[in-house]
């Protein structure tokens, strides 16, 4: 297994599955992607678009970057199929949108999403509304660095509106589906 920046291992698959997904994993092009981690133990992989990785030059971008990377780990630790994706904000010179902020879009086995990392539940249903009404995804993932008591009740209202993710405490590695 391969492994950049302390990913995480999770969960167990089974031995048809792991090889399905290495093939896919394999395939992608290296000239436009970077094939960052396969996770031997649930057939979960990250692959990153190579115009995403921002330059070491711009360290700020670099630590959220690296940040999105960890978050990827975990889902590949979960089993997903992970491409983190470069946004692009329609700026002639790709340092301009890595300046002005890049989303920490992914697709998640095919499905357009949005990471989010909280410490609490303050700021959920602002997050997940950013993610779904903009169009920027049709499912977000949180990861939460503290348990807090009012997160399950947050994500509750979120899937009464339709609105579709998971989340986990960065502590535990434990997915809940909503």
């Amino acid at each position: 297994m391969e492994k950049r920046n302390g990913g995480t291992i999770i969960g167990t698959a089974n031995r048809a599955v792991i090889e399905d997904s290495l093939i896919e994993f394999n395939s992608y092009d290296e000239n436009v992607w970077e094939k960052t981690l396969f996770n031997t133990e649930t057939g979960g992989y990250v692959v990153t678009e190579l115009r995403r990785i921002p330059p070491i030059r711009l360290k700020g971008l670099r630590a959220t970057f690296n940040k999105e990377q960890d978050m990827c780990y975990d889902l590949a630790g979960f089993g997903f199929g992970v491409k983190h994706l470069y946004e692009r904000n329609n700026n002639a010179d790709p340092d301009i949108d890595l300046a002005r902020g890049m989303h920490s879009i992914v697709e998640i086995n095919g499905i357009k999403a949005d990471l989010k990392s909280l410490r609490t539940a303050n700021n959920i249903r602002r997050e997940a509304k950013d993610v779904f009404e903009s169009g920027k995804g049709r499912f977000v993932v949180f990861q939460f660095e503290q348990h807090d008591r009012r997160i399950p009740f947050e994500i509750y209202k979120l899937s009464k509106k339709g609105w579709h993710g998971l989340y986990y405490y960065a502590d535990e590695k434990k997915r809940h589906d909503f």
